[in-house]
């Protein structure tokens, strides 16, 4: 990302120019390393890519119950919160959703304080999943959803450029996230 709020749509054309070469590099590193040795972890407009590529398996008929992930974890994610709904529900079986049949667990980190994933809303005329509240952001039990907003509460900015990368710069934020990548996510959340 350039991280500068007029670099917008430059880091959403390179983030779409991004999806091809990532299912191909995943493609190449699932045939090195096993899929359950794996987790991912997207930020922003990576949640796109990923996202797209989970789909992708679903569209080559890749059976999840032999190439299950890690974990996915979405932070500060910059993607429609209808495109990643109709994604998690297009699984044939209704009851294991998309994302949780293809991981052992998937969190996603959310805040409405989110400045940037504000600024995308305005220009798509679409709720973000960054910026949903946890009770509301989805209705999949087997998704963790992590109010990011304790970790970075709002506060008055004198700069014009918002913080987008809290879950990974501040030390509450890398806490949280490693006790995700280690299988530890609160079943209440």
């Amino acid at each position: 990302s350039d991280g500068e709020i007029l670099a917008y749509a430059s880091d959403e054309s390179a983030a779409d120019a991004s999806a091809t070469e990532f299912k191909r590099f995943m493609r190449k590193l699932t045939t090195m390393i096993r899929p359950e040795n794996i987790s991912i972890v997207a930020h922003s407009m990576g949640t796109r890519i990923v996202v797209d590529y989970i789909e992708s398996l679903q569209d080559r008929d890749i059976d999840a119950d032999g190439f299950r992930f890690a974990n996915f974890v979405f932070a500060a994610s910059d993607i429609s919160r209808d495109k990643f709904e109709r994604v998690q529900a297009s699984n044939v079986n209704p009851s294991a959703p998309v994302l949780a049949a293809y991981a052992e667990q998937v969190a996603v980190y959310s805040s409405p304080h989110d400045q940037a994933l504000l600024l995308s809303e305005s220009i798509h005329n679409d709720a973000r999943l960054g910026r949903m509240r946890p009770p509301d952001l989805l209705r999949y039990d087997d998704i963790a959803s992590i109010d990011a907003s304790e970790i970075d509460p709002p506060v008055r900015r004198k700069r014009l450029a918002p913080r987008h990368t809290y879950v990974f710069d501040k030390p509450e934020g890398v806490w949280e996230l490693s006790s995700v990548l280690k299988g530890k996510v609160l079943s209440d959340r």
